[in-house]
């Protein structure tokens, strides 16, 4: 019987690694062989068509999402620019609904479309269109919408839910300690409290104010429609394409025969196109690194994570830069864990040219403390920064165990570990808060000395505070608002440089391979499962 079993086992396993090696084939020849790439050149192109599926602030590739057709923010910005250079082009054309961007890379993207709009005739097109997409059309001057009694243009102001578990994990056996150091620092509060905060409601109400005001301000600048008062009287729910352009959302229709597109004679892909335009040689010895640190901050790598061995590297690459005069840290970051964020900061403190940082859609908490390092910040006007504050989530599973009927024996010797299946004793809390009162304490000091702000001044405005840009400018948190390419102008013009080349340090673009590790991942991304070793490492349940 043992023998049968081997054999079976062994069987199953050449099939399976067959099967995945097939798979990786499979994908690589897709990727390599079977590329489709626009046999146009570009002189002939007269219409170029604006569809990205995602624009990334790195170099991020694995097997999972290889095929995922996304582009560099920077490599977008440059190649819009180069745009205005083309003497063929006399259209562009955005196609709303596979165009992906956030609020803040609008804010990046605006000013350049501006100037695009002055040069072509920039037309956007949509069936269906929210406030986001609304924006997104928005960056062209004339905007259409598909004839179809199914189109529809539907515009609100916010409405948000928010769900909170206290009761249902008591149901269940568990009890979720959330410790706060700053009293607006709500994350986490919705699985240890039955109900919001007021902390957290002024906090919240506080930012999507400022974002539905910064909505229709952007309506109003681009439209000339005071959009507010129609959405009061709502009167933009389920708009046709006939009323939309009664309330001149919109300037009219089109069909697929409005819009002839054709990509073998004289259209091209955006994509394409940042693919294949002839870039200037840059001869340029002046040197401007850029860095772009986007994810959860963790002691763990991952390409979705920041974490100081990644930092760590960039840093190093940068450092062997001859000539180099500045440096551009991007940040998108909500936070994450409060021993990385300082040693991240601690490693950024190593570069001694002037270092500016250029932040994103959030740059709160640990993306906040990383950019402590910085001479000078930048924040798009989208951008939610702030959240000086510590929280750690500690959770009790005893009740569960107890219903469950687990029974556990142990066998130690000096202090026993952390243990989430016993109850928090209050010694262990105490303990454990006054470390967090010395993290805060930490996180304070770092803007101190990078902000100039007072000891007293910086607690009123931290305790886990959220702000958008503007409000985060008016209090000292950072020094302008403004996009990525204002943030280049202004270190240009503080170095004193007639001309410059940009360095990008990225990501290292790697393909897996190893078939083992391809179907872990596919298991770890398609599985629900509980390892203690896999979960968080000590220094990472004090998180910001």
């Amino acid at each position: 019987m043992n023998i049968l079993n081997i054999i079976l086992t062994s069987i199953f396993t050449v099939i399976l690694f067959v099967v995945i090696f097939l798979i990786v084939v499979f994908v690589i020849f897709n990727i390599f062989v079977n590329k489709k790439e626009s046999k146009l050149k570009i002189k002939d192109v007269e219409k170029i068509v604006f569809k990205i599926k995602k624009i990334h602030e790195d170099e991020k590739t694995s097997m999972i999402n290889i095929n995922d057709e996304s582009v560099k923010l920077y490599d977008v910005i440059e190649g819009l620019n180069n745009l205005l250079k083309e003497k063929s082009i006399k259209e562009i054309i955005i196609d709303v609904e596979n165009v992906n961007l956030t609020k803040s890379q609008i804010d990046e993207l605006s000013p350049i479309f501006k100037k695009l709009n002055k040069k072509f005739k920039v037309s956007s097109i949509a069936s269906n269109m929210d406030n986001l997409n609304y924006m997104i059309a928005l960056l062209a001057d004339n905007v259409y919408m598909y004839k179809s009694l199914n189109s529809m243009i539907t515009l609100n102001g916010y409405y948000q839910v928010y769900s909170y578990f206290k009761k249902f994990l008591q149901k269940i056996g568990v009890k979720m300690n959330v410790i706060h150091i700053g009293d607006f620092k709500g994350t986490g509060e919705n699985f240890s409290r039955d109900f919001m905060s007021d902390e957290r409601r002024i906090s919240i109400k506080n930012i999507n104010d400022k974002f539905y005001k910064n909505f229709t301000d952007y309506v109003k600048e681009r439209r000339n429609i005071d959009v507010e008062s129609l959405i009061n009287n709502n009167d933009l729910s389920f708009v046709g394409y006939e009323e939309a352009i009664k309330f001149s959302l919109i300037d009219g229709v089109y069909t697929h025969n409005d819009f002839k597109l054709d990509y073998e004679k004289d259209t091209m892909l955006f994509t394409n196109y940042i693919s294949n335009y002839k870039k200037e040689k840059n001869k340029s010895k002046n040197i401007i690194g850029v860095i772009s640190l986007e994810g959860n901050i963790s002691s763990k790598s991952s390409d979705e994570s920041i974490s100081f061995e990644s930092v760590d590297e960039k840093v190093n690459k940068l450092l062997d830069i001859d000539n180099l005069k500045g440096v551009i840290l991007k940040v998108n970051s909500p936070g994450g864990s409060a021993l990385e964020s300082e040693k991240i900061y601690q490693r950024l403190k190593d570069i001694k040219v002037p270092l500016y940082v250029s932040m994103s859609d959030v740059c709160a908490s640990g993306g906040y403390y990383i950019s402590m390092a910085a001479d000078k910040i930048f924040a798009n006007t989208s951008t939610i920064t702030g959240s000086i504050g510590v929280v750690l989530m500690y959770p009790e599973f005893s009740e569960l165990a107890k219903k469950l009927e687990i029974n556990q024996e142990f066998i130690t010797n000096g202090h026993k570990e952390i243990n989430f299946f016993e109850p928090l004793t209050e010694d262990l809390k105490i303990k454990i808060t006054e470390q967090m009162k010395k993290t805060y304490i930490e996180f304070k000091d770092r803007v101190i000395n990078s902000r100039k702000i007072d000891g007293e001044s910086l607690e009123k405005i931290a305790q886990g505070k959220i702000w958008i840009a503007n409000d985060a400018k008016e209090i000292g948190l950072i020094d302008e608002v403004g996009n990525f390419e204002y943030c280049l102008n202004s270190l240009v013009k503080d170095l004193k440089l007639k001309d410059y080349k940009i360095n990008h340090i990225l990501n290292e673009k790697k393909l897996e391979v190893n078939p083992e590790k391809i179907l872990k991942k596919y298991i770890m991304n398609n599985s629900i499962f509980f390892d203690k070793n896999e979960i968080m490492y000590y220094e990472d349940y004090q998180s910001f």
